[in-house]
């Protein structure tokens, strides 16, 4: 069954993969790109998360978007969940960031 991706899942796409590059300072392009640099890495994995966590965007449509597989959408949204309960750090981003693509969807309403 091929996967849809629409207009809304496209710009919340988007939008997250913006204020995520800009939070970490990593350029977008690298998202997409096979780069395992710590900061990208950290960065891609939280879209990732934000996306299917927050957005149930599915993880087939998240993984066509950045030339990944559906597992590596699973095992990042899995560590990212995993770090959110472990390490305060990581709390803290994910509630910066989760904040900030919130005030930019609102913005854009």
């Amino acid at each position: 069954m091929p996967t849809i991706c629409t207009e809304e899942y496209k710009r919340l796409i988007s939008e997250t993969s913006k204020a995520v590059c800009d939070y970490y300072t990593v350029e977008e392009s690298l998202i997409s790109s096979k780069n395992i640099t710590f900061k990208v890495v950290k960065a891609r994995d939280m879209i990732f998360y934000i996306l299917h966590k927050n957005f149930q965007i599915p993880s087939s449509v998240i993984a066509l978007s950045f030339n990944r597989g559906r597992r590596c959408v699973f095992y990042s949204c899995e560590r990212i969940k995993h770090y959110i309960k472990i390490y305060a750090d990581y709390r803290k981003e994910y509630r910066d960031i989760y904040s900030k693509v919130g005030d930019i969807l609102n913005d854009n309403i």
